[in-house]
């Protein structure tokens, strides 16, 4: 079995990080030739963080952290991924895209891909996210991908897909 999962879409590849790559993120002068200018966010950070915090029995292949990677040019735009694996049937994901790439369906498109995929593992019954209040292009993404709306948490809107909304479209 490979060490990390990947994913396609028509215009992306979902990359799932090794510990190792994401590590790579916490460094300040972080660059590579396949990055788009403005990659890594200032989110990436936050992500490298939380992810270098999991132990061992927080690891679980398909549930971490992915570079968004554009076909046309190869590019990593963005990141994506899981916060930690499921736990009592729920995940929750989060996702960042370089300036430049926004606007352009990517984040659709790569978080469409992303819970049809988990929704196939066991232990996922319910994928949940949070956006800034006033990020109203995140908040776009996640009811484009059929979240719903659940209410403030904070500084922050929380929004929730249920396996049982992805059955209804089928």
């Amino acid at each position: 079995m490979p060490t990390t999962h990947q994913l396609t879409t028509a215009r992306l590849s979902l990359r799932e990080l090794t510990p190792a790559q994401v590590a790579e993120l916490l460094d300040p002068h972080a660059a590579a030739p396949d990055w788009i200018p403005g990659y890594p966010l200032p989110g990436s950070k936050n992500a490298a963080t939380g992810f270098g915090r999991r132990g061992p029995g927080d690891l679980r292949f398909g549930f971490g952290m992915y570079h968004l990677v554009r076909t046309a040019d190869g590019l990593v735009i963005g990141e994506m991924g899981f916060h930690r694996p499921p736990a009592d049937g729920t995940v929750e994901v989060g996702f960042g895209l370089a300036e430049a790439a926004r606007g352009a369906g990517y984040a659709s498109e790569a978080l469409a891909a992303l819970v049809r995929w988990a929704f196939t593992q066991a232990g996922v019954d319910q994928i949940v996210a949070r956006a800034l209040g006033s990020n109203q292009s995140s908040q776009g993404v996640l009811t484009r991908t059929g979240f719903k709306h659940a209410g403030p948490d904070g500084d922050f809107e929380r929004f929730v897909l249920e396996a049982a909304d992805q059955n209804d479209k089928n």
